[in-house]
């Protein structure tokens, strides 16, 4: 299954395995996710532009569905700043013997998850990510 990132500029396919782990790579570094706004693609309308139906009433505001759901300036701000220090340390990370670090994190499973990531093409994938959401987007 995919995730497709909606933003004003560029649209961003995603695996949805990869796209939590990029979640939760960004909670580690600090995002707190706000919660995603109530997708209002599924409501229904009159003629007249009145409200009907509402498609989706008990909105919890995930991030892992894919309903059209709404993720606000704010929190894809914060998303970035959180992916912006994941990808600093991860790039410094590199530098180091790969040895040194499976031994300094390996009673963290929270950072055996962030290590997934330490490969140029991975940190490359998080750029992308991070470009994406930049602004706010909706996922879909």
């Amino acid at each position: 299954m995919s995730i497709l990132i909606l933003n004003r500029e560029d649209d961003l396919w995603l695996n949805t395995l990869l796209y939590g782990g990029m979640l939760h790579v960004a909670h580690i570094f600090g995002w707190k996710p706000a919660g995603t706004k109530r997708p209002t693609a599924y409501d229904e309308y009159d003629d007249d532009g009145n409200l009907i139906r509402i498609g989706i009433e008990d909105w919890d505001g995930n991030y892992h569905e894919d309903y059209l759901q709404e993720v606000t300036e704010e929190d894809a701000a914060n998303l970035v700043a959180a992916l912006d220090k994941a990808i600093a340390f991860l790039s410094w990370l590199r530098a180091i013997d790969p040895e040194l670090v499976t031994s300094m994190v390996s009673d963290s499973s929270a950072w055996k998850h962030v290590l997934r990531f330490r490969s140029a093409r991975s940190i490359g994938l998080l750029e992308r990510f991070k470009d994406a959401v930049e602004g706010g987007f909706r996922i879909g």
